[in-house]
């Protein structure tokens, strides 16, 4: 060879053992990507099977509370309606006979009040005077009817002002009224009402309360 001058490189032949190895080595990685292909999966499966494990257990939790709840409802309806709640009333009690004491008696009321009116325009009728004189009541019986009507009048205090007013007190009826000429209480009628008490009369007979 001359010195100086360049020669071509021979080409050697390739070894056999090096392709063999490279073989190997492909197939190997081949066989790690399809093995971890298959390997991969199986975390997710087994997560999503605890997943839906846990799904049926709350479910089936549910399902008992919402049991549990229609019973507990169902068993309030059936309570109520055989136990129905008692209301109680802030109303005091009222026996039968304050009941019967405090209930009014209109037609009662009615009656005294009409007699009381006739009392007083036969009074005032000396029309009605003259014939009651003739065939009505004797002196003595009208005494004892008044008698009996102011047994059970008193008199509690005299106002003795421009207009005189009284205070009667009824202990049958237990009420206090107040009156003044003109006025009509238990039947009998105010005359006057001064120094002496209040003068009441009854069919023509006078009596003074003290």
């Amino acid at each position: 060879m001359i010195e100086g001058s360049t020669a071509p490189a021979t080409p050697q032949p390739p070894q056999r053992g090096g392709r063999y190895v490279e073989r190997m080595t492909e197939q190997l990685k081949a066989q790690l990507a399809q093995a971890r292909r298959w390997a991969w999966p199986l975390p997710q499966r087994a997560t999503s099977d605890a997943l839906l494990a846990r799904l049926r257990l709350i479910e089936r939790l549910l399902w008992v509370a919402l049991i549990l709840l229609g019973a507990y409802v169902v068993w309030s309806v059936w309570l109520t309606e055989r136990h129905p709640p008692v209301i109680a009333s802030h109303s005091p009690a009222v026996g039968p006979e304050s009941s019967a004491a405090q209930s009014p008696n209109p037609e009662g009321d009615r009656l005294k009040e009409l007699s009381e009116y006739r009392e007083a325009l036969a009074l005032r009728n000396p029309f009605a005077l003259s014939a009651r004189s003739s065939g009505g009541r004797s002196d003595e019986e009208v005494k004892n009817k008044l008698t009996q009507l102011t047994g059970v009048l008193s008199v509690v205090g005299i106002n003795r002002g421009a207009s005189p007013e009284a205070l009667i007190e009824h202990s049958e009826e237990k009420r206090t009224y107040f009156v003044k000429v003109g006025d009509q209480i238990n039947g009998l009628t105010v005359r006057a009402i001064d120094q002496r008490g209040v003068v009441v009369s009854y069919e023509g007979e006078e009596i003074v309360l003290k």
